[in-house]
C-alpha cells in the first residue's frame, strides 16, 4: 500500500498566495499587474508534491502508474468537468455564433488535455482578447497534465542511473528548458507562455527539491529558516505588484519560482512565517484554491462578454468573492467526494470521467459543426439584428495580418527593412521606379492594404507590424533600421505614409494604455505629449531622406461588435465619446506638427474619411472590423480617399 506524506499546512498557505493574485489580476483590480506569477507558484508546488509522492511510494514499494494517474484524475478532472458543465448552458445563452464556436473548440481541447496548444494556436494581436475566453485558464492545467504524463516515465527511467545522476540529468533538462523560456519570451512569446517546453523547468524546480535530497528544514536554526522563508515570500510578492508587460517566462520568472522553492524548504511550523502561512485562513483558501482557479475565469469572461465595455471594479471584486464561494461549494460537493475511495472506486472514477469526456466531446462537436448554433441564433434575431449579423460575418472580426497583400510582384510588406526586404525593394525600384511606402503598426497595416488596393502605382510597400509604435525599437519593427535603409534607398521612395494607433497616444488618469481594446470611454483620457513628441522627433530624422506624411490616428469605432442588437438599434453609430477623444488628439498632433520645423506633413484622418456622421456603415460597407481596425472594404475606401488628399501618390518625385 502507498504511504501518505505528512500534511504540511504551509503548502496550502502557499496555494492561497498563488491563487489570490491570479484572481485579482484577471479581475483588473489595481495594484496586481503581476498577479499572473501565481501560476508559476502553482507549477513549482505541483512539481514538489508530485515528486515527493512518487519517490516516497517508490522507496516503500507502493508506486504504480495506474494508482498515480487515478489520483491525478480524482484531483483534477471532477471539478474541471463540473465547471465546464456549468459553463456550457451559460455559453449557449450569452455567446454569439462565432464566440460559441470558439468556446466549443476550447471545450474539445480541454477534454484532450491540449488546451494550451489550442490557445497558443489562437493567440495573436487580432485574436479575441484573453479576457473574453471562458476556458483560457485551462492552459495551465494542460501543461501540468502533460507534465504528469511525461515526468513519471522519465523519472523512473533516469533513476536506473542512480539518484545523483538522475538529479544531474534533470538539472540539465531544467537549464535547457529555462534557456528556451528566456529565448522564447523575446522571440516566440506565445509558444513560450503556453507550451510545456518553456514551463518544464518551473515544474522541475519543484521536483528537484525532494529528488536532490535537499532537506534543510530541520537542520537549520529557526531564525535563519524564518529569514529565508520571508525572503522567498517576498520574491513571490514583489513581482505581483511590480511586473507589468515583462517578457515572460524567462529571467523574470526566476523571482517567483525561486521564491516558492525557498518557501517550500524553509516554511516550518516552529517559525513565525510558517505559523502565519499555515494558519487557518490561508490554509482554508489554499484547500479551495484549485476550484477557485477554475471558477474565476469563466465568471469574469462571461461578465465581460455580456457588457463588453464596462470595466467596473466593484463588480469584479464581487465576482472574485463569488468565485471563492463557488470554490468552497465545489470543494465540499465535488472535490472531497471524488477523492473518497470508499464512495468511488477506481473503476467508478475512470468510468465517470470517461463518460463526462464523451459528453463534452459531443457537445463541443455540435458547437463546431453548427458554427456556434448559427441557425438558432439567426431565427431569434429581428430584421435589423440579422442585418447587423450579416455585416459582421462578412466584414468584421478578421485576421488582419493574414490578409495583408503580397501580389508576388511589388505590392508587399515586411515587419522591418531587413536584407530580404531590401533586395526585393531594389529589384522593384529598378523595374517600376520610386515606391509608395507605408510605415506603422497594425493600423499602418490597414493603410498599407488600402493603398495596395488603390494601386497608385505597381510599387507599394509596407513596413508594418502589430504593436510597432515609434518608441518600439524591436527587430520586428521598422524604426531601428529605417534611417539606414533610407540613406541607401531614399531616392527610390516616392513618399512615406506613417500611421499608428491613437489609443497608444492617450493614457487614462493612472497613466495606463495596456487595456486600450477595453477602454472605458466614459472616463477621462489624457493626451500623451511625451509620446507625440518622441514620434515627431523620429519622423523628422527621416524627413531629409524622404517625403513624410503623418496620417493622423484613426477615428476609432470603439463599439461592441458582439452586441448585435445594440449595434443595430444604434444605427451603426460610432462611439461618440471615443470620437471626442480622438478629435482632440487629432487637433493636438496637428498643432504640435505646425509648431515645429515644417519638414513633415500632417493629414487628419477626419479630413480624409469625413466621419462627421459618426457612421460605421456606408455604401454597403461596414468600415471597421473590430473596435479599432478597418474592415477590408474600409481599407479600400481609405485608399481611394488618400489618393485625393495626397497628390504625390500618383506622381513621381
Amino acid at each position: 500500500m502507498p504511504t501518505k506524506l505528512p500534511y504540511r499546512p504551509e503548502i496550502d498557505g502557499l496555494r492561497a498566495i498563488a491563487v489570490l493574485p491570479v484572481i485579482l489580476f484577471h479581475a483588473g483590480i489595481p495594484g496586481f499587474s503581476g498577479g499572473f506569477v501565481g501560476v508559476d507558484v502553482f507549477f513549482v508546488i505541483s512539481g514538489y508534491l508530485i515528486t515527493s509522492i512518487i519517490l516516497d511510494e517508490h522507496e516503500n514499494g507502493g508506486f504504480s502508474f495506474v494508482g498515480f494517474y487515478e489520483r491525478r484524475a480524482r484531483r483534477i478532472l471532477p471539478p474541471l468537468f463540473f465547471v465546464c458543465l456549468v459553463c456550457v448552458p451559460v455559453a449557449v445563452w450569452c455567446l454569439g455564433p462565432r464566440d460559441l464556436a470558439d468556446f466549443s473548440k476550447s471545450l474539445l481541447s480541454v477534454c484532450a488535455f491540449v488546451s494550451n496548444f489550442f490557445f497558443w494556436a489562437q493567440s495573436g494581436y487580432f485574436d479575441t482578447a484573453s479576457e473574453l475566453k471562458p476556458l483560457l485558464h485551462t492552459w495551465s492545467l494542460a501543461v501540468e497534465e502533460q507534465f504528469y504524463l511525461l515526468f513519471p516515465i522519465l523519472l523512473f527511467w533516469l533513476l536506473r542511473l542512480g539518484r545523483t545522476r538522475a538529479t544531474a540529468c534533470f538539472v540539465v533538462i531544467a537549464a535547457a528548458s529555462f534557456a528556451y523560456a528566456e529565448w522564447g519570451s523575446h522571440h516566440a512569446e506565445a509558444a513560450a507562455f503556453y507550451l510545456l517546453p518553456a514551463r518544464f523547468w518551473e515544474l522541475l524546480l519543484g521536483a528537484l527539491l525532494p529528488l536532490s535530497g535537499i532537506a534543510v528544514q530541520s537542520r537549520i536554526a529557526r531564525s535563519y529558516a524564518d529569514a529565508l522563508a520571508v525572503l522567498g515570500l517576498a520574491m513571490i510578492a514583489l513581482p505581483v505588484f511590480v511586473y507589468r508587460n515583462v517578457p515572460y517566462p524567462g529571467v523574470y520568472a526566476l523571482a517567483p519560482t525561486l521564491g516558492t522553492a525557498l518557501a517550500i524548504l524553509f516554511l516550518r511550523p516552529d517559525t513565525v512565517s510558517g505559523r502565519i502561512i499555515g494558519s487557518r485562513v490561508p490554509r482554508a483558501i489554499g484547500l479551495v484554491s484549485y476550484s477557485a482557479y477554475l471558477w474565476h475565469q469563466p465568471l469574469f469572461a462571461f461578465a465581460r462578454l455580456t457588457r463588453f465595455y464596462e470595466t467596473n471594479i466593484p463588480v469584479f471584486a464581487g465576482l472574485s468573492v463569488l468565485s471563492m464561494v463557488l470554490a468552497y461549494l465545489t470543494y465540499l460537493l465535488v472535490e472531497r467526494p471524488a477523492r473518497d475511495r470508499k464512495r468511488f472506486g477506481r473503476r467508478a472514477v475512470f468510468a465517470s470521467c470517461g463518460v463526462a469526456m464523451a459528453i463534452f466531446v459531443g457537445l463541443g462537436s455540435v458547437g463546431v459543426f453548427t458554427n456556434g448554433l448559427e441557425s438558432s441564433h439567426y431565427t431569434r434575431y429581428d430584421m435589423a439584428t440579422r442585418r447587423a449579423y450579416e455585416l459582421i460575418k462578412r466584414y468584421a472580426l478578421r485576421d488582419l495580418k493574414g490578409s495583408l497583400i503580397d501580389d508576388g510582384d511589388c505590392l508587399f510588406w515586411s515587419p522591418s527593412p531587413d536584407s530580404k526586404f531590401e533586395m526585393r525593394f531594389k529589384a522593384c525600384a529598378a523595374k517600376y521606379g520610386p515606391a509608395v511606402m507605408v510605415v506603422g503598426d497594425s493600423h499602418g497595416m490597414n493603410v498599407y492594404n488600402g493603398l495596395a488596393k488603390a494601386r497608385p502605382g505597381p510599387f507599394v510597400v509596407g513596413l508594418v507590424n502589430e504593436g510597432c509604435r515609434a518608441w518600439n525599437d524591436s527587430e520586428l519593427c521598422p524604426y531601428a533600421g529605417l534611417k539606414g535603409f533610407l540613406e541607401r534607398n531614399g531616392s527610390s521612395v516616392r513618399g512615406i505614409v506613417f500611421n499608428v494607433s491613437g489609443a497608444h497616444l492617450l493614457t487614462d488618469p493612472a497613466g495606463n494604455v495596456e487595456n486600450h481594446h477595453l477602454f472605458e470611454w466614459e472616463t477621462g483620457y489624457l493626451i500623451n505629449y511625451e509620446k507625440i513628441g518622441f514620434t515627431l522627433r523620429l519622423l523628422r530624422t527621416f524627413a531629409p531622406l524622404a517625403k513624410i506624411t503623418w496620417l493622423g490616428p484613426f477615428v476609432e469605432a470603439r463599439v461592441n461588435f458582439r452586441d448585435l442588437p445594440q449595434l443595430a438599434s444604434d444605427g451603426f453609430l460610432m462611439n461618440p465619446v471615443a470620437l471626442h477623444h480622438f478629435k482632440e488628439l487629432d487637433e493636438e498632433i496637428a498643432k504640435e506638427v505646425a509648431d515645429g520645423p515644417q519638414t513633415i506633413q500632417y493629414l487628419s484622418f477626419y479630413d480624409v474619411l469625413k466621419v462627421d456622421k459618426y457612421l460605421l456603415f456606408t455604401d454597403d460597407c461596414l468600415t471597421f472590423s473590430d473596435p479599432d481596425h478597418l474592415s477590408a472594404c474600409g481599407e479600400a475606401l481609405l485608399g481611394k480617399k488618400l489618393e485625393a488628399h495626397l497628390p504625390w501618390l500618383n506622381s513621381a518625385m
